[in-house]
């Protein structure tokens, strides 16, 4: 099965950020992306995205005892 490819502009919608947001992501190696093209040119696996989505989760807080 063919992973799906999403590109920045794409990420950026799905999370309500600015698309140089996700590239500060891949550059700082938050997200993991493919390159391709030009300087800016990524495209990022479903996989990943999910990875980082999961990465990103805060722990809930225990109730005081």
């Amino acid at each position: 099965m063919e992973e799906e490819l999403l590109s920045v502009d794409d990420v950026a919608k799905q999370f309500e950020v600015h698309p140089q947001t996700v590239r500060t992501w891949i550059k700082d190696g938050e997200l993991k992306a493919l390159r391709f093209g030009g300087r800016t040119g990524y495209k990022i696996e479903r996989r990943d995205l999910r990875e980082f989505w999961e990465s990103r989760k805060t722990a809930a807080k225990k109730a005081a005892a």
